[in-house]
C-alpha cells in the first residue's frame, strides 16, 4: 500500500469513530487509547512519506576541484 494511501484510511477512520462517538454522546477511556493510537501511526506514515520523498544532497563529486588547487599553489608560490 501507498503511505498516503494507508494515511487517508487512518484519518477516514478516525473520523468516522469521533462522528460516531460524538453522536452517542460517550466518553470512554478507550476513546482515548484510539485517538492516541491514530496519532502515533498517523505521525509514523508522515515520517514514512518525508523520507520517502528526501533528496539526496551530497555532492555529484568528491575530487577536489582544479580551480582550488591551482588557486591554492599560486597562493603558496605567493606567499613564500
Amino acid at each position: 500500500m501507498l503511505p498516503t494511501f494507508k494515511l487517508i484510511l487512518l484519518l477516514t477512520l478516525t473520523v468516522l469513530y469521533a462522528t460516531w462517538d460524538y453522536c452517542n454522546h460517550t466518553v470512554l477511556q478507550f476513546s482515548y487509547i484510539f485517538y492516541g493510537f491514530i496519532g502515533i501511526f498517523v505521525l509514523l506514515e508522515l515520517r514514512e512519506t518525508v523520507q520517502a520523498f528526501q533528496i539526496d544532497v551530497e555532492p555529484e563529486f568528491e575530487e577536489e576541484d582544479e580551480r582550488f588547487v591551482d588557486f591554492q599553489s599560486k597562493w603558496e608560490k605567493f606567499d613564500e
